[in-house]
């Protein structure tokens, strides 16, 4: 949308983006893009047609009990309270939470749910959407993005018309009914519609790089179910794979003495928190960029499907040395929610339940990563190089990809007897592509110069694929001493004693825009349902 009226709004990273455009577009956070006063008046209010989600009092009031009872589980409770006073406390808090409940439903009974679909509502949902992708902005999601159709399409038919991608003869609808025959064969669940949708891309404005993130939509289109599937495969494997990991940990402490860390996955900040050492001598961070689109997906020995075939195996070697059960069979509830659990392989097969082996898994994946398609206009695309970020099973993906090469590395350190070195790793973490180490001095040289001992195009990861980018704010004589990791602000206050300090990282500071959560409310639905109805567009 050529505005000529926006002109002062157009943002500069459109020659960042799109080098060869020739025009202005608008990409901005300011809700007031236009002066037409519909749209103003429905951003500023809220989408508060949308229809309301259901209350279901008794799961409140079991959320509620839950939490008094772990109050009052706590020591300080037991210290300070009776029995007697426990129950009296329970009682008035769930007593007064059933009047809540009362009154809330009592001053929101006016409110009358519209469908989704009528005109009206559709009408008012299109105006904007016609005009514009709004989308979300990275490091304040709440915080919507404005971004011109126009210039959105030419940039994602840039995206799909590159390296990364290879386009697929025949119509949409031959893939597509292809695709979910071959799905239905590796996991049959949520089959029942007879049309399933191709993946479209999605965007995520990155405004302090002034790019674009580019993720496809998730539910229910034809790869949704076996990438549900993968994911609970990989979450049960990963258990095992943990287990050996730590096994093989204690066999080297018992004989030399050293922990060696060859698990860094972490799946929290609160997991990062709850295992801070007590002395911080030196903090390293790094950042591995655009893993996602870097990752080779093909069949090599540095390959996406070579390390999965690795994190299968490491699971069945610790599983077989202790139980015949090396199966996976998933019971898929009503609701197509999935439940694994491990079985021996000559156990009877239920007809009702799904059954995957070392081989069925590895293939399961790989047909998911050897099909991440996108459908731009009558046209669809295959990824052929990095993992399509969207689907449930990519952040493990992008785990255990990086697992394999961790694994080796601290494989390697204890096979040369450097225990030293292990002693450095033994604090180390990574968030999916955020790295942390500390009292870590070697992780920089191994990163830039490469391990001693270990094949030249190995930088701890594969060189030719991966980049990590220091991100420590400060250092001192080389080592960093002030970073951020997450949302958490890291500053050692003395490198003799290793004392430090730690406080909460805002990300959203910094930002070249003011963050807002966008939208304003006198109703029962929540921001994120509302907002969600918009940012939710496909290219």
């Amino acid at each position: 949308m050529r505005c000529r009226e926006a002109c002062g709004i157009s943002q500069p990273c459109r020659d960042q983006v799109l080098p060869t455009e020739g025009c202005l577009h608008v990409i901005t956070a300011d809700t007031g893009i236009t002066i037409n006063g519909q749209l103003q008046l429905m951003v500023n209010a809220g989408l508060n047609h949308i229809p309301m989600k259901a209350l279901d009092e008794s799961v409140v009031l079991e959320e509620v009990e839950l939490i008094v009872d772990n109050i009052l589980a706590t020591s300080r409770c037991d210290m300070e309270l009776s029995m007697e006073e426990e129950r009296e406390v329970k009682k008035v808090v769930m007593r007064d939470a059933e009047k809540r409940m009362r009154e809330y439903r009592i001053s929101h009974r006016h409110i009358v749910e519209e469908p989704f679909n009528s005109i009206a509502v559709r009408s008012e949902v299109e105006w904007p959407t016609k005009r514009f992708l709004v989308c979300p902005t990275d490091k304040a999601p709440h915080t919507p993005t404005f971004v011109c159709v126009n210039f959105i399409r030419k940039l994602a038919l840039a995206r799909v018309s590159g390296l990364d991608f290879g386009q697929l003869p025949g119509q949409t609808s031959v893939v597509a009914a292809r695709l979910k025959e071959e799905a239905n064969a590796i996991a049959p669940i949520g089959a029942a519609t007879d049309k399933m949708p191709l993946p479209h891309l999605m965007v995520v404005y990155k405004a302090h790089k002034e790019t674009f993130r580019w993720i496809t939509n998730t539910v229910g289109n034809v790869l949704s179910g076996v990438a549900d599937v993968c994911a609970c495969l990989l979450k049960l494997l990963s258990l095992d794979v943990q287990a050996l990991c730590a096994s093989k940990s204690d066999a080297i402490f018992e004989e030399r003495g050293v922990r060696p860390n060859f698990w860094w996955p972490i799946v929290s900040v609160g997991e990062f928190m709850a295992n801070l050492p007590r002395h911080v001598y030196s903090v390293f961070t790094g950042d591995i960029t655009r893993c996602f689109e870097t990752i080779p997906t093909d069949g090599s020995q540095d390959g996406l499907i070579s390390a999965i075939r690795f994190f299968v195996q490491c699971a069945m070697e610790w599983r077989r040395a202790r139980t015949t059960k090396d199966v996976i069979a998933i019971m898929v509830a009503a609701n197509d929610s999935l439940h694994p659990y491990w079985v021996d392989s000559a156990q009877c097969r239920d007809r009702e339940r799904l059954y995957f082996d070392e081989d069925g898994i590895v293939k399961a994946c790989e047909w998911l990563v050897s099909n991440g398609v996108v459908q731009l206009g009558d046209r669809v695309w295959r990824q052929v190089l990095g993992i399509t970020m969207g689907l449930a099973c990519f952040p493990i993906l992008c785990d255990i990809y990086f697992f394999k090469y961790e694994f080796q590395l601290i494989s390697h350190l204890a096979d040369e007897q450097d225990w030293q070195a292990l002693k450095c790793f033994k604090e180390t973490n990574r968030y999916i592509d955020d790295l942390c180490a500390l009292n870590n001095t070697l992780i920089s040289g191994f990163l830039n110069n490469g391990v001693p001992g270990q094949d030249a195009t190995r930088k701890i990861y594969p060189h030719g694929f991966i980049e990590v980018k220091e991100t420590m704010q400060v250092k001192e004589d080389g080592q960093g001493i002030v970073a951020s990791f997450l949302n958490v602000f890291l500053s050692i206050i003395s490198t003799m004693s290793g004392s430090y300090a730690t406080s909460k990282h805002d990300k959203k500071k910094g930002l070249s825009f003011p963050p807002v959560r966008f939208m304003k409310f006198k109703s029962n639905r929540s921001i994120a349902q509302s907002l969600q109805i918009l940012t939710a567009q496909t290219v």
